[in-house]
């Protein structure tokens, strides 16, 4: 989701993040405004129940699909000290101003707590995703280390006892997690690292990766995205008669079954696809880790944004077929105004800045 793959800018992959990031905004829209308590004290199977249900389907799959990117561009590459630095300095930028612009708007009241929460990034480690995704980068180097040990079959076996023990079990008889957030994405890393080692070249594939790596990703990425869907329509009916709250069983976390196979799937399908390169499309892609810094900054955050500022809610309740409309506008508006708001920072500030240190690194050589 960040820079890290800036030397390898592919239009595919980067117009891939851009939808990856709308889903993510949707799945915001639905799970954090209320809209699934609504749901459950409704009927579950009229048309803006479905519709919000499905429409909020993907946060959580959205999530592997950038661990993937990662895996796949970074497992035959490094991590450069500067680029976490990078990624750091995003994330304690948009802590700190929004915390600030928050608390003069009389929106978040000030406590010591609070502000250091906002400069120490990792209290929601293990949780969430972004510290979880910072504190992932540094076992980075080890990961590929181990990578370079490992024939084909060992690293699919690895792959598919993480999947086991962390999806299947979580997912089947609903044990607790078997990794946070950090080791999930060592999981899902693995596989993106596969996918990169082993679909081209001259290993021998299976006909399943054939299928999947090649020949059938639109048709996989279609099939398991139509599963997801109709999982959570299952859900629903579910719901409607037994009150049993299973609605995101399967893709409600990013370790479940149908979030890691649609991941791998629709990753799998972008790859594949063939796009000329696009300046907009790779410009607009650099700010999608901005988009979801700003607009998921906090609970606060959070709560402003579609309690008050959308009223997500309120829509969902009071305005008829309007609301589909209100969903889709309010996706588009939050991802372009954070979009804007981040090239800014990337042209008046990380530019400007980065260039300086760099040229200061080079001079001190």
């Amino acid at each position: 989701m960040s820079s890290i793959t800036k030397t390898m800018r592919n239009s595919n992959i980067e117009l891939y993040r851009i939808v990856l990031m709308l889903i993510i905004i949707a799945h915001h829209y639905v799970v954090n405004s209320g809209i699934m308590d609504s749901i459950t004290k409704q009927n579950a199977l009229n048309y803006k129940s479905i519709f919000s249900s499905v429409f909020g389907w993907g946060g959580k799959t959205a999530i592997d699909c950038f661990v993937l990117i990662t895996g796949y561009f970074v497992c035959k590459s490094s991590i450069k000290v500067m680029q976490w630095v990078k990624l750091l300095c995003e994330i304690e930028f948009y802590n700190i101003v929004i915390f600030i612009i928050l608390y003069i708007a009389g929106i978040q009241p000030f406590s010591v707590k609070a502000a250091i929460k906002c400069i120490i990034p990792f209290y929601t480690l293990g949780t969430e995703f972004v510290s979880s995704y910072l504190v992932f980068f540094w076992f980075i180097p080890f990961i590929n280390l181990l990578l370079k040990q490992l024939d084909k079959n060992n690293h699919l076996r690895l792959i598919l006892l993480c999947f086991i023990s962390d999806s299947v079990f979580q997912t089947v008889i609903c044990v607790p997690d078997a990794f946070t957030y950090v080791g999930l994405f060592m999981y899902v890393y693995l596989i993106g690292a596969y996918i990169r080692r082993y679909r081209d070249g001259d290993y021998k594939k299976t006909n399943f990766e054939e299928s999947l790596f090649v020949t059938g990703s639109g048709k996989w990425a279609f099939g398991m995205l139509l599963i997801s869907w109709t999982s959570i329509l299952c859900g629903l009916i579910v719901f409607e008669f037994t009150g049993h709250k299973i609605i995101y069983m399967f893709t409600g976390q990013s370790n479940r079954i149908l979030a890691i196979a649609t991941a791998v799937c629709s990753f799998a399908f972008f790859v594949n696809i063939n796009i000329e390169q696009s300046k907009f499309i790779n410009t607009v892609a650099k700010s999608v880790f901005g988009v979801l810094l700003i607009h998921a900054n906090s609970l606060t955050m959070i709560g402003f944004v579609w309690k008050k500022l959308f009223r997500s809610q309120w829509a969902f309740e009071n305005l008829g077929y309007i609301f589909i409309v209100h969903a889709f506008v309010t996706v588009i508006v939050i991802f372009s105004a954070c979009s804007v708001i981040d090239m800014v920072r990337i042209r008046f500030l990380e530019k400007p800045i980065f260039q300086y240190f760099n040229k200061e690194s080079t001079n001190l050589r």
